[in-house]
């Protein structure tokens, strides 16, 4: 335990599983971590599992009784759930995210975007957000990125308050010679040929991730080179077929996923972080990522992959892209190089210094809430 006084900490979640992905598991990791070191570690969730080491209170509606009965050192929001001494801002402000997310369904007007924005849930999920910020104004703030600090400073939240804290990969999980047994494997498993250039999609939203911009870059490359192929996972298989086109479905083991893939293509209307990009560069890929992603801020371009635009000219767009993934097939040595460098940049984000780095902040963001006390 660090050497502050901070002893009772209080998470609110909505999920409080490790089988379901992203936000929910990094919760859950963090919870186990700082309640191995010592501190003791409450959880507010709507559902969640039990046996998990953290104590589980059911109930975000009852959050705020929660609270005044445990009368914890420090609370810590995980999404703008509810009020709290800190909050990881996850997500990032779910306003931003949908200004992102339309701009991606072709067709729409700006009208009609900003109708769909104040429309039912997401009009809810607004509303509630602006409330916690607005009363938690004073609080701490800890963003997974700079894109998502940028929401928050527009939202009102002074730049003392935000402290990035950029989410982080587990390095030797996520490691080249650990995983490079697995890709032949793989590979036959899907069908791909070993002299196969494979680029790795990631992704249960199709179309917030921008799946049909490289539908419309691949297919341009359908006959020359023959060998390319996009492998696609996650819960939702695309609607259409292509002979370059491989859906594996979701997978729990995503280390046979980077194994059999050669670059990472990430090319999302939006992502607060996307840890899919860190994982897949400390397996030694190359990546292209969109820059409405956190992680594109962790990338040297040009070094460790691409970092490019989805929102201007469509054509343009269309022949960045395909520029990119053009090199990325033919130019082995950049490919491999960029896959070298990435792996030297996720060591620099290893999930132990992370939970080092969660405890400090949350110990400054503990003598911030006694200062304000005092």
């Amino acid at each position: 335990m660090g050497s502050g006084e901070l002893k009772r900490i209080l998470l609110f979640t909505e999920h409080f599983r490790a089988s379901v992905g992203g936000a929910e598991k990094d919760a859950v990791d963090l919870a186990q971590a700082l309640l191995g070191r010592g501190y003791e570690v409450h959880v507010v969730a709507e559902s969640g599992d039990e046996d998990l080491g953290p104590t589980l209170h059911r109930g975000l509606a009852s959050g705020a009784e929660t609270a005044a009965r445990l009368a914890p050192d420090l609370s810590l929001d995980w999404g703008f759930y509810h009020c709290a001494d800190a909050h990881r801002a996850i997500g990032g402000l779910h306003e931003a995210f949908l200004r992102y997310k339309l701009r991606g369904l072709s067709g729409l007007g700006a009208r009609t975007r900003d109708w769909l924005a104040r429309r039912g849930k997401h009009a809810a999920i607004v509303r509630r957000q602006r409330a916690i910020v607005e009363a938690d104004v004073g609080s701490c703030f800890l963003p997974l990125s700079r894109f998502v600090a940028g929401q928050l400073v527009a939202a009102g939240i002074p730049e003392s308050s935000i402290r990035v804290l950029y989410n982080a990969v587990d390095t030797r999980r996520f490691d080249p010679a650990r995983i490079a047994g697995l890709r032949q494997s793989a590979r036959r498993e899907w069908g791909l040929a070993e002299d196969d250039v494979v680029f790795l999609f990631v992704a249960h939203n199709l179309q917030l991730k921008n799946l049909r911009l490289l539908r419309a870059v691949f297919a341009s490359f359908e006959h020359s080179p023959s060998n390319l192929r996009l492998l696609v996972v996650g819960k939702r298989r695309p609607e259409w077929r292509a002979p370059w086109l491989v859906y594996a479905g979701e997978q729990a083991q995503i280390e046979r996923c980077y194994a059999a893939a050669d670059a990472l293509l990430h090319p999302s209307w939006y992502d607060s972080f996307g840890n899919v990009i860190v994982e897949a560069m400390s397996c030694g890929l190359a990546v292209a990522v969109s820059d409405c992603c956190g992680a594109a801020e962790l990338i040297a371009d040009g070094r460790d992959g691409r970092v490019l635009p989805v929102d201007g000219p469509p054509e343009q767009v269309f022949a960045d892209w395909r520029q990119t993934v053009g090199r990325l097939a033919r130019d082995v040595e950049f490919r491999q190089a960029c896959g070298f460098n990435a792996r030297a940049t996720a060591l620099r984000h290893d999930v132990r210094d992370y939970c080092r780095q969660f405890e400090e902040s949350l110990q400054a963001c503990y003598r911030n809430k006694r200062r304000s006390l005092a």
